[in-house]
């Protein structure tokens, strides 16, 4: 799986928060390109959650809806 990438500007909630997706995700069988600690906005951490293949996404929402 790709290391969340940490900008020097992030805050360790939004590493915390990528590093934690991360994992869950990867337990359920799927990958992202691409998950990333953001800079803060208005002082929330933020996530950025890259691109992705609408296919790949689509499996996700699947999963997610079938256990919702």
């Amino acid at each position: 799986m790709p290391d969340v990438i940490r900008d020097p500007g992030c805050s360790n909630a939004g590493a915390e928060a990528a590093d934690k997706l991360r994992e869950a995700l990867g337990h359920a069988g799927f990958t992202l390109p691409a998950i990333n600690a953001d800079e803060p906005v208005r002082g929330a951490a933020m996530v950025d959650l890259g691109r992705a293949p609408a296919g790949l996404i689509s499996r996700i929402a699947e999963w997610i809806a079938e256990r919702a």
